[in-house]
């Protein structure tokens, strides 16, 4: 009898024991499809926070982790070396992951695969690094063959980042070239001072300043008011690491308002107007999840039966929201508003807001 309990369980949880184990990829050695091959990866860094994987497989309520055999950068260098050799006169740099999420989820019939891969390519001058040219690729298919197909999707990430790199780059990577040919006397080591770090910095890099926007609409329901606003986000220079985010925030706000205020001084109509100045930090909680904090101060004029007053009050909210470097962003929360006027004094409800960032 307790042989058949014990082989049962293990029968049960071999399964979960398999799952469990890490899937490591190996990443083989294969040309990418580029229109220049006059660039040498030098180093790969892995800036990653976890290291120890690239993401997860997922079978029923089962899930096992995938990373790269040898680890990423490792695995990467030798996939670089392989493609972008250091050949005479060939441009330095240096390939920094930021962030490798890749998911497959199996089901019947196929394996769906998502694929997200954050590139940031510098080149180097004289043994320091300049220039950051960040490059972002998803991409999703439904595979027959799961885990090979993640190792072609992450190659066709990889491509696709280094062809934008090449092309917005090709005329410092032929002037490099160039000048090192006239410079044959020097050993590669001391041609990496050919580029002049100022052009590199100056001219180039201005076209690759940090710096986004985003728009959005946002449905309110109040215990007061109900409206909707859009709002403006402007991100400049903030580093898609940082723990914190300060976008500069535009809203324009359209509310009904109820008139049981009003009615209570004895009138059936009346104006408000008002402005909001405040902050609007988002508080990084996982990759490109954030908590969002909005605290702002309220000013304005209320009329009322030809008697205008000044209003003051605070304006304060709280909620999620998922921004991506690029592409569709949403988010929900809450709102608490209190002022002085006699119009609109005090509201409490839920919003959801959905845009897009550029």
């Amino acid at each position: 009898m307790a042989k058949n309990v014990i082989s049962l369980l293990l029968l049960f949880l071999l399964p979960f024991g398999i799952f469990a184990q890490t899937k490591k990829i190996e990443f083989s050695y294969e040309p990418l499809k580029v229109i220049s091959n006059d660039i040498y990866v030098d180093s790969v860094i892995d800036s990653r926070a976890d290291k120890s994987l690239i993401g997860f497989a997922s079978y029923d309520n089962l899930k096992g982790k995938i990373n790269l055999k040898n680890g990423a950068s490792e695995a990467l260098s030798g996939f670089f070396r392989f493609n972008f050799p250091n050949s005479y006169g060939n441009l330095p740099v240096v390939v920094e992951i930021k962030d490798l999420d890749v998911s497959k989820t199996k089901t019947d019939y196929f394996d769906s695969i998502k694929t997200n891969l954050n590139l940031v390519i510098h080149y180097k001058v004289n043994d320091s690094i300049y220039a950051q040219y960040p490059y972002e690729v998803s991409s999703s298919i439904n595979a027959k063959d799961g885990f090979k197909d993640i190792e072609k999707e992450i190659r066709k990430c990889i491509e696709h980042a280094f062809k934008g790199f090449i092309v917005e780059n090709i005329k410092l990577i032929y002037d490099y070239k160039s000048k090192f040919k006239d410079t044959q006397e020097d050993s590669p080591s001391k041609a990496r001072d050919i580029v002049d770090p100022s052009i590199s910095l100056n001219s180039e890099q201005k076209s690759h300043k940090n710096y986004s926007t985003a728009i959005g609409l946002v449905p309110s329901m109040g215990a007061t008011s109900m409206g909707v606003s859009l709002s403006v986000y402007s991100f400049v220079n903030q580093k898609e690491d940082q723990k914190i985010l300060l976008p500069m925030v535009v809203n324009i706000d359209y509310l009904m308002v109820t008139d049981y205020f009003i009615r209570q001084y004895g009138y059936y109509n009346a104006k408000f107007s008002y402005y909001k100045l405040g902050v609007n930090p988002l508080l990084r909680i996982y990759k490109k999840s954030y908590f969002s904090f909005i605290g702002q101060f309220v000013f304005g004029f209320d009329s009322m039966g030809g008697d205008t007053r000044l209003v003051v009050g605070l304006n304060l909210g709280q909620g999620f929201y998922y921004f991506p470097n690029k592409g569709f962003y949403c988010g929900f929360g809450i709102y608490e508003y209190g002022s002085s006027s006699r119009v609109y004094p005090f509201d409490l409800g839920l919003k959801l807001e959905l845009g897009v960032k550029f």
